[in-house]
């Protein structure tokens, strides 16, 4: 309870201090968490041609072609991606990531070079 704070929103207002790491941590994949995700499923409606010619046949499914994955963007985030805002503030987006054995020296591949 903070009289300052209710008088100054005009609403009762939950202030607490949050100090550990936890709490950062929640925070942040809280915020950086994806849109929800659907699978859903296409299919012809109506056509005789697909009927199965014996009764109690199994008929055979491709998921692949059936299944689709797909995933809820709201209107903000479809304008936002459209306009070409950046997402996220770190640059460049791919961290370049050191190759090494275990107890063992670094190693590097060049481009160019045979991996066999």
């Amino acid at each position: 309870y903070s009289p300052v704070l209710l008088r100054m929103f005009e609403a009762h207002i939950n202030v607490e201090l949050c100090s550990s790491v936890k709490s950062i941590k929640y925070i942040c994949s809280y915020i950086c968490k994806g849109s929800d995700a659907a699978v859903i499923d296409v299919q012809r409606s109506g056509n005789p041609q697909e009927v199965d010619a014996q009764p109690g046949s199994r008929r055979l499914i491709d998921e692949v072609e059936e299944y689709q994955q797909g995933r809820y963007i709201s209107s903000n985030e479809a304008v936002w991606r459209i306009l070409e805002f950046p997402i996220h503030e770190r640059f460049p987006p791919v961290v370049h990531l050191a190759v090494h054995l275990e107890n063992g020296q670094r190693i590097y591949f060049h481009q160019d070079a045979d991996l066999e």
